[in-house]
């Protein structure tokens, strides 16, 4: 089991390569417009169960432009 450390936190967030890093920008729940995410998450679910989810290929998984990342 990993332990995952404040400074291991912190790294994963910030805008350089790192060993940690988040895959997906933080994006905003929208109460009433969920269906993105929701399909998002059963489809990693849903992959999973069948043994077919794998790591990203690239990271981050999705172009940064307007969010956080830059």
């Amino acid at each position: 089991m990993t332990v995952v450390t404040d400074g291991v936190r912190r790294a994963a967030v910030s805008p350089g390569m790192v060993m940690h890093q988040v895959a997906w920008s933080f994006t905003p729940l929208v109460i009433g417009d969920l269906d993105e995410f929701i399909s998002r998450r059963a489809g990693w679910l849903a992959q999973a169960a069948t043994s077919r989810l794998a790591h990203p290929s690239r990271m981050p998984e999705r172009e940064p432009q307007g969010s956080w990342r830059r």
